[in-house]
């Protein structure tokens, strides 16, 4: 339940919920807005979040990731390789909790790890999440939509970033 929603929200929602049931007046006279799609807000806020463009929202990990903590694929990008995913990692101080990657670049990581020497993912999948999750060195990988997969590096227009995030601080 964490994993989705942040430490506490979730029991704010259930309790949201029941009050919708128990007093559907309230929320229909005060025109409270629906949490439905919260989680995908939440997503997409946290992949690309920008309080320069709305005041009212927080920063994603594009705009908080220091630049000492950034790698590039080449000068115009490159295909995604499992030394780049150990770089990236040693580039996190204390440790990453997560990697965020957008579907297509998971993919990508699976092919690699099938290719390495007979690793199915499958191998490195761990119960941490409530369900067995794809991990890189024991650093449970997970898929954001909506890291945008149209940035640009030199002359190429079509790269997309992964990002390895510590949580706790």
């Amino acid at each position: 339940d964490n994993c989705r929603t942040p430490s506490g929200v979730s029991y704010m929602l259930e309790s949201r919920e029941i009050m919708m049931r128990m007093f559907p007046d309230l929320f229909r006279e005060n025109r409270i807005e629906p949490v439905d799609n919260y989680s995908e807000k939440l997503r997409r806020t946290l992949a690309i979040g920008d309080s320069a463009v709305n005041a009212k929202e927080l920063d994603g990990v594009a705009k908080l990731t220091p630049a000492g903590q950034t790698i590039y694929a080449g000068v115009n990008g490159g295909a995604l390789t499992l030394e780049m995913m150990d770089e990236l990692l040693d580039k996190v101080p204390n440790g990453a909790d997560i990697i965020m990657m957008r579907p297509g670049t998971i993919r990508a990581l699976r092919g690699l790890l099938r290719l390495s020497g007979g690793l199915e993912p499958a191998m490195v999948m761990h119960e941490n999440f409530g369900q067995p999750i794809l991990t890189h060195n024991g650093v449970p990988v997970i898929e954001n939509e909506f890291l945008p997969a149209d940035e640009t590096r030199g002359t190429n227009d079509d790269t997309c970033s992964i990002y390895a995030v510590r949580l706790n601080e």
